[in-house]
Order: C-alpha cells, then sequence, then structure tokens
C-alpha cells in the first residue's frame, strides 16, 4: 500500500456530515420498501452502512477529503464486495433498531472492519473511537419496533428483514453525505477505491442523491419464457436486452383491488374468476401498450398473478417478482405490456404511498408516460376526506414536478375510496358523521380542472346523459343509468346521483354484501382512471373507451369485492418537427370586397414553433396548485379565512407563456395595511425558513401596492382588496374564475367610498 500524509486529528463531532457506504440504487429500492413504513430516517437518509458518524464540520471538508481519497486510491483493491447475510438487533430504552450486517467473523466483516482502520488512521483515531463500547459494527438499519409490552413487534419485524438477508453489491467506494436544510442526507462528495469509476449506479449511472427521485427510481421485473425454471422465471430488466418499443396510438390501462381482507375466501379458489374478468374485456389494437394495476396485493397472492399464463403473456414487466418483498398486508403492484422504470410516492399515513412507473418510449425515447397506482385512505369521516385530499395533492405535485423538464403523459389509475353517492353523503351528514365543508369537499378531492376522468367523458357516462357531481339528493330519473352492466339488479327509480358507473356495489357482489357498511349499502365508483388534461392522452376515440369487469359468473361467483376499471386512452403522436414550411398558393378571390385582390393561403404548420413558448398541461396544473397554495398560505391569517384569490391579465385571458407571471388579486375582509403587513411577514418567514415553495419575497411599493413572490418556481404579483360584502357571497363552486374580477369591479362601483 503506497503511503499517505500524515495522519491528522480532526474533531469528529459534527452530525451535519457522516463517511458512508451507500447501496447501488436497485438493492436501494428493495431496503426502502420496509424503511418507508418503519425506519423514522427513511425520508431524510439512504439506505447505508456508516463507517464515520459523526463525521467532520463542513468548513474542515476541503481539508480532510484530499487526505481521504490519496488513502482510499492506494487501496490494493477497486471494488469491495459487500454482503448482508444475518439480521441483529440493537435494544435502546423504549425500542429496538433492527439491521443488517455481515455475517461475524466473516471475510465481508473483516474486509469492511480493514476499510475502517484505513480510514481511522487518515484522522489519527483510536481503533474503535467514536462507537458503542469501543467496538465498530457495520450494519444497515432498516427499521425501529417498540419494546412496550409483549415485544412481538420486534419478532415481526426480524422476521420480515430476514427477508432481505443475502443482499450483495460490489461497493466501489465512500461517500460524504451532507445534511440540508430540509434535513435530508445528500451525496456532496463521491471517494473512490483503487482506480475504481462510476460508484453506484446502474449500469454505470451515478448516484449523486440517495434521496432523489431519479435515483429512487427502480428497473422493473421482465418475464423470460425461456428460462430453465420451471414455467419461465421473472428477472431484474435490462435496457440493453430489451428493444424499447415504438410510441403507441393507445394505452389500454385496467385498474383492479383483487381484496386482500382476512375473510375472504383464499386467494387460489378466486384466482381463476379474476383472471377471467382481467381478460373478459376486448383485446386492444396490437400496438397499445397496456398497463395493469393492482391493490391488495398480499404474499399469497402475488406469486400466483405472477405464475398465472395470461398474466406472463400479456404483462411481461412487473414492479415485483414472485419472490419479492412485500411490507404490508395490501400492497400495489403495477404490470405491462412494455418495460418501465418504478418509483414510490410516499404520503404523510407511512403505510400508504403511490405506485409511480415511467415507461420512456420511442427510438429516442422522445415520449414518457408516468402512471400512478393508488389505493388511498378509505372512509367517509372528516380526517379520511383530508387524508385523501392531502394524498393526491402529494401525487399531483411529484407528478407534475416530474414532468417539468420533458415531455410526459400523466395517468393516476386505482383505488380512491372516494364516496360518490349522495345518499350516503347525505346520511353521514344528517348523522353529524362529518361537516358540511366535508360534505361539499369529498367531491373536490379530485379537480376536475386539472384532471379527466375517463368514465365521466366515455361513452357509458355521456350516452346515457348522466355526469357525476350533480348534487340532487333524489334518485335519478328513468333512462339515466349511466352505468351499463354494472347496475344490473339495481331498480332505474333506486340510483342515485354518484351511483352510475359503481365499481364497489353491496347490492350486486356478493363479497360486498358480507361486508359491514360502515353508514349505508349505497354503490360507491371507488375505482377509477384519471389523466392530466391538455396533454397528449384523450379518453374520446372511435370505439369504446370505457369498460367495467369482473361482474358475478353464471354460478353468482366473483373475484373479488370490488369490479375493475378499464379505459382505453388515445396517444397522440410526436407530431411535425419545428419549422417545417409547407407550400404557399395564391388565388384571386373575385367573390370578395374588393374584387382582384389577391390572397396568400399558407398552410405553414406554425404549431412546432410556437410550443416551446406555449404552457403544457403541466405547466397549467403546476400554476393551478401554485395559487391554490398561496391562497391556504394567505388565509392562516386573522381576519383572513374565508380570502379568495382571483387571477388576472394575462393568466385569466389565457393569453400567457411558459415564463409569464401570474397577477392575482386577493380579497378579503381586513384593511390593506393589515394585509400586505401579515403577507409580508409570513412569506418572507417561509422564505428564510425550510419551506422550498416559496422564495424571493419582495414588497414594491408603488401607486397600487404589490407583492412579488416565487411559489412553486412561478412569479406572482400579488395586489389586494378588501371587499367584505363579496367574501361573504363568495361561493367556491358556484363562481368561474373569470367572474371575480367583474364582482370586485361591480363592488368597487356600488361601494364607490
Amino acid at each position: 500500500m503506497a503511503s499517505y500524509s500524515a495522519p491528522q486529528k480532526f474533531a469528529l463531532t459534527s452530525t451535519t456530515t457522516a463517511l458512508a457506504l451507500l447501496l447501488p440504487q436497485q438493492i436501494s429500492s428493495e431496503v426502502n420498501t420496509l424503511r418507508t413504513l418503519h425506519d423514522r430516517t427513511s425520508q431524510t437518509w439512504p439506505p447505508h452502512i456508516n463507517i464515520l458518524y459523526p463525521f467532520l464540520p463542513l468548513q474542515h471538508l476541503p481539508q480532510a477529503i484530499p487526505l481521504l481519497q490519496s488513502a482510499l486510491s492506494s487501496l490494493s483493491y477497486h471494488t469491495l464486495r459487500v454482503v448482508l447475510d444475518d439480521v441483529g438487533v440493537f435494544k435502546h430504552r423504549k425500542n429496538a433498531t433492527v439491521f443488517l450486517r455481515p455475517a461475524e467473523g466473516g471475510e465481508c466483516e473483516g474486509k469492511l472492519k480493514e476499510l475502517r482502520g484505513v480510514v481511522e488512521g487518515v484522522f489519527g483515531l483510536r481503533e474503535g473511537e467514536g462507537t458503542r463500547e469501543g467496538v465498530w459494527r457495520p450494519h444497515l438499519g432498516v427499521g425501529q419496533a417498540s419494546l412496550m409490552g409483549s415485544g412481538r413487534e420486534v419478532d415481526r419485524l426480524e422476521e420480515q428483514v430476514s427477508k432481505l438477508v443475502g443482499l450483495e453489491w460490489e461497493a466501489r467506494g465512500l461517500v460524504v453525505l451532507r445534511r440540508e436544510v430540509d434535513g435530508r442526507m445528500t451525496v456532496c462528495e463521491e471517494l473512490r477505491f483503487g482506480d475504481a469509476e462510476g460508484m453506484y449506479g446502474v449500469e454505470g449511472d451515478e448516484l449523486k442523491d440517495g434521496t432523489s427521485q431519479d435515483a429512487n427510481s427502480t428497473p422493473c421485473f421482465a418475464f423470460n419464457d425461456n428460462s430453465n425454471e420451471n414455467n419461465g422465471a421473472w428477472s431484474r430488466w435490462s435496457k440493453g436486452g430489451h428493444q424499447i418499443q415504438a410510441i403507441p396510438n393507445t394505452i389500454s390501462i385496467s385498474t383492479y383491488n383483487i381484496m386482500a381482507e382476512p375473510t375472504a375466501s383464499p386467494f387460489t379458489t378466486r384466482l381463476p374468476l379474476i383472471i377471467t374478468s382481467l381478460s373478459s374485456p376486448p383485446p386492444p389494437p396490437q400496438s397499445s401498450l397496456q398497463i395493469l394495476c393492482l391493490q391488495e396485493i398480499s404474499d399469497e397472492s402475488l406469486p400466483l398473478i405472477l405464475g398465472s399464463p395470461y398474466i406472463q403473456q400479456t404483462y411481461p414487466y412487473a414492479t415485483h417478482a414472485p419472490s419479492s418483498l412485500l411490507p404490508s398486508a395490501r400492497n400495489l403492484v403495477t404490470l405491462a405490456s412494455q418495460p418501465f422504470t418504478s418509483t414510490v410516492v410516499q404520503f404523510e399515513a407511512r403505510h400508504k404511498s403511490a405506485l409511480v412507473v415511467e415507461f420512456s418510449l420511442g427510438d429516442l425515447e422522445e415520449k414518457n408516460v408516468l402512471v400512478a397506482n393508488v389505493h388511498l385512505t378509505s372512509g367517509l369521516t372528516d380526517k379520511a376526506v383530508q387524508a385523501k385530499k392531502s394524498q393526491i395533492n402529494t401525487l399531483s405535485k411529484f407528478l407534475i414536478a416530474r414532468g417539468k423538464d420533458r415531455e410526459r403523459e400523466i395517468i393516476i389509475a386505482g383505488d380512491f375510496n372516494l364516496t360518490t353517492s349522495n345518499r350516503t353523503i347525505q346520511k353521514a351528514l344528517s348523522g353529524a358523521l362529518i361537516t358540511k365543508e366535508t360534505a361539499m369537499e369529498v367531491k373536490t378531492v379530485i379537480d376536475l380542472n386539472v384532471w379527466e376522468d375517463a368514465f365521466l367523458v366515455s361513452d357509458l357516462n355521456i350516452e346515457r346523459g348522466s355526469m357525476e357531481g350533480n348534487h340532487e339528493d333524489g334518485p335519478m330519473l328513468d333512462g339515466e343509468d349511466a352505468n351499463g352492466s354494472a347496475m344490473l339488479g339495481h331498480d332505474s327509480n333506486e340510483i342515485f346521483a354518484g351511483e352510475q358507473g359503481a365499481t364497489f356495489d353491496r347490492i350486486t357482489n356478493p363479497i360486498a354484501a358480507q361486508l359491514d357498511p360502515p353508514i349505508d349499502r349505497s354503490p360507491q365508483r371507488y375505482d377509477r382512471v384519471l389523466y392530466l388534461k391538455g396533454g397528449g392522452i384523450s379518453a374520446r376515440g372511435e370505439r369504446d373507451e370505457f369498460e367495467i369487469f369482473g361482474f358475478a359468473d353464471e354460478e353468482g361467483r366473483v373475484g373479488s369485492d370490488h369490479y375493475g376499471v378499464r379505459a382505453l386512452l388515445s396517444v397522440a403522436g410526436s407530431g411535425s418537427s419545428p419549422g417545417a414550411i409547407s407550400r404557399m398558393t395564391l388565388r384571386n378571390d373575385s367573390g370578395s370586397v374588393g374584387s382582384g385582390i389577391t390572397f396568400v393561403e399558407d398552410g405553414t404548420d406554425f404549431s412546432g414553433l410556437l410550443e416551446p413558448y406555449l404552457p403544457t398541461a403541466t405547466d397549467i396544473a403546476q400554476r393551478e396548485m401554485a395559487i391554490e397554495l398561496l391562497q391556504s398560505t394567505l388565509s392562516r391569517g386573522a381576519g383572513l379565512e374565508n380570502l379568495f384569490l382571483a387571477p388576472l391579465g394575462s393568466y385569466l385571458m389565457d393569453t400567457y407563456f411558459v415564463d409569464s407571471d401570474v397577477d392575482v388579486l386577493a380579497i378579503g375582509c381586513v384593511s390593506p395595511a393589515k394585509f400586505f403587513e401579515f403577507a409580508g411577514r409570513e412569506l418572507r418567514n417561509l422564505d428564510s425558513g425550510n419551506e422550498e415553495s416559496f422564495k424571493g419575497v419582495h414588497f414594491v411599493n408603488s401607486l397600487v401596492s404589490i407583492v412579488e413572490v416565487n411559489v412553486l418556481g412561478i412569479k406572482f404579483d400579488l395586489q389586494y382588496c378588501q371587499a367584505e360584502e363579496l367574501v361573504r357571497a363568495y361561493v367556491p363552486l358556484s363562481l368561474p374564475p373569470f367572474l371575480y374580477p367583474i364582482l370586485c369591479l361591480l363592488y368597487i362601483l356600488h361601494n364607490p367610498s
């Protein structure tokens, strides 16, 4: 081993940095399956093995990093094989940490301790200095469990972690992690062993931030029917081994909650019914991208589903393999006819998340499609509705941010658990189970200004003249059955608004009928397919685009308590190339006023030239979300609870560009002085704190007072109008935005003082 600079004594006291060994992207995803649910640091730390923590203050890194890199470069190896083949437990006073580790006394543990010794030499440390009991134990923390009571939580977590035993990879170096202002530990330095290059990526792609969105994307599994194993085998997809297919003309997407209730009949008996239901809709065009989103997948059902010949032939790519670790009793799994990568979007509730898959389509991967598989919080209570709204908002922000940098189409499918029957909502309201505000809000959890609902625009709904969202309390009129076969067994006079298109029906579904209803037995349209408005996806085509499947067979049997939903979505092509010049023709229009005047007909398609400057669907959605965030923030002030924002200018007229700012008028009850005092103080506090959504707050004391603020990357010019009568009369669901400035003007004219 070559010599390096003499050891120096550093103060290793800083918790803002760490020297660690990171896991490759693919393995990180497997570990995060459990960490997301059980590790309180899962949102701030990537999966890691700490070599030194606490580490150096940031100001000492420039001096120490060259010394450390010199020592690591002198190692005789450029890769170190890490094998985690044992489970251990650190017990604390009230809880315990469960972790993976190399086998005690094994080759891997010996190599890691030698590596630790090299690092100790660089910093002039004694062996084991700064460790628990003076002994360094390499380990990968997976989660914490309570020691209170019987201690069964620790045993259960140990059992789950044991399924990860056997993780191994070739490590090519160490990283220095730095704590950001939001608490996340991100990579700020990469230090390689020997002459190693390309440290932590999959197939050479570097992992710069263990907590970033792209870093957490995981390749899918692919079914290989030529495998030597019985009936083929599922293995991790390699991009180089499979051809990316052309951009499809259509996307066939199905969603199905296959039920994991303990009281349900064994899955082995329900599987044939589920497979029959999945294969029952008419097959889509051959050029279609086929996607299947499943909810409530269990350890029992996963290998059976993936072992089905129909699944293997129709959906040969999946987020999971038969042996994959499932973190809970009810899990999300997505399958498709083309390869993809996947990312988990964690919600506030640790047991709730969305599974987002991304397809890169076309020879040049010019078209990307994002599909989110969801299973939202159940129940009709104030808390449950707020949870659903929060989950949708979190997911929308993720998807829109993900789609900003390139052309991406966005779809959300799954079990939304949203009560749709007006009859049920009215009963909950009259029984004081929910407030009046929640009764209104449950209809707006999904913002239909941002998202298109495939059912609501389908022939299944439109041809029968029923649109969801009508707030009548009574039954539908004769002939208004908008659910087709889904409403078999119902008297049309008993169908209330919001029950058409039902996918959870205690009257027609024998399994659902056995479940005790929390409020009533009304049918609900829980399962949906949404897509972002204004993009290249449409549910309006020449054939039936929407179907509900999974109904009872001739013997009255069903595979699940839910019916499934399938939507056929049209995909717009890539379009003509920018700057394409078409032929100009001249004509003399003798029939027009001013006979003899020559007109020029120009068929040039300028859409390609204008497209970079015009807002996309994601731009539009981002602005709407930013306005909502700004309004909710300003409404925190005393007397501003009912404040609302009215867009003005180019945004109101829909004539803005992607880099245009947004002019908005805040309308409230307090005086302008009190409003600007609060707004300036609140927004500046958010700007200087940990709130990344608000930046660049500036007060302009012009003829008309204005606060300039950047929200979600969009610049706002905020003005204010005091109009108490208008605020009191304001009903959010009844007024279109273009009326706000008009009403303000009328108010000012009516109250000139």
